[in-house]
């Protein structure tokens, strides 16, 4: 069903055009490389390496067509760029670029063949990769859940009985704090709605589960545009004992 979905949010043309899976990862920059450029530079090179020296191997060679075809698969398909479709490319990123590292010590190793000479240059060449690698590790460690989204899902746990259903466009932080059965107006967990999506019949979260309520940031952002008639015409109504910032949530009138 995830599968049906997302091919059908592909066919709806929401997320942009065919090639936003390759285009479109100014946010993968930020996310896994912190923002710093010269740190991709070491990764290409040492990918380069790897990639020249390995590629004929076994392992290496279905794993970097496995990693292309899923790919293609993307594109072809119009699939939206959400990260962690990335991870089968950063799975064959990491053992190519493994194995540039080792084949560049072995390198120096084999040329320099006083050890405390390698040892230094082996210091200089990897001090930068090695000391940015730690920092992302730190920034990691430090990430943690969106604290409005779980502030929004406790509220929801607190205020409102358990049987309601509560409808969203990113559902999973206030499906796990709030308890409540989330309606994704996308379609991703709730099925039929996403082939809906796809034909571009974007009421059909409200006439399958009429949630009792919804959750938008304020503005609505891209398709939480989905619940912009239901709130214009009083469908929804906001609830005013509600108060974080940037999220509004609403309330069926009737």
């Amino acid at each position: 069903h995830t599968l049906t979905a997302k091919m059908s949010q592909g066919k709806s043309g929401y997320w942009g055009d065919s090639y936003s899976f390759i285009l479109n990862y100014n946010f993968l920059f930020r996310m896994a490389f912190n923002n710093q450029p010269y740190f991709v530079l070491y990764i290409i090179l040492f990918f380069l390496v790897g990639f020249t020296n390995h590629i004929r191997d076994r392992i290496s060679l279905l794993l970097f067509s496995y990693s292309l075809l899923i790919a293609l698969f993307h594109i072809s398909l119009n699939i939206q760029n959400y990260h962690w479709y990335y991870a089968i490319h950063f799975l064959t990123t990491v053992v190519f670029v493994s194995y540039g590292i080792i084949d560049v010590v072995q390198y120096f190793k084999s040329k320099i063949t006083r050890s405390s000479l390698r040892t230094i240059v082996i210091v200089l060449i990897f001090a930068y990769p090695v000391l940015t690698q730690i920092e992302l590790f730190r920034l990691l460690q430090r990430e943690g859940p969106i604290d409005g989204y779980k502030a929004a899902g406790e509220w929801l746990r607190e205020n409102t009985p358990p049987d309601v259903k509560v409808a969203a466009v990113e559902i999973g932080h206030i499906g796990w704090y709030s308890k409540r059965y989330t309606v994704d107006m996308l379609g991703l967990v709730n099925p039929g709605l996403a082939e809906n999506v796809g034909r571009r019949e974007i009421d059909m979260w409200f006439n399958t589960y009429k949630p009792e309520y919804i959750l938008v940031h304020k503005p609505l952002r891209g398709t939480e545009n989905f619940a912009q008639k239901f709130i214009e015409n009083g469908t929804y109504i906001e609830v005013s004992s509600f108060n974080f910032k940037d999220f509004r949530l609403y309330k069926i009138s009737n």
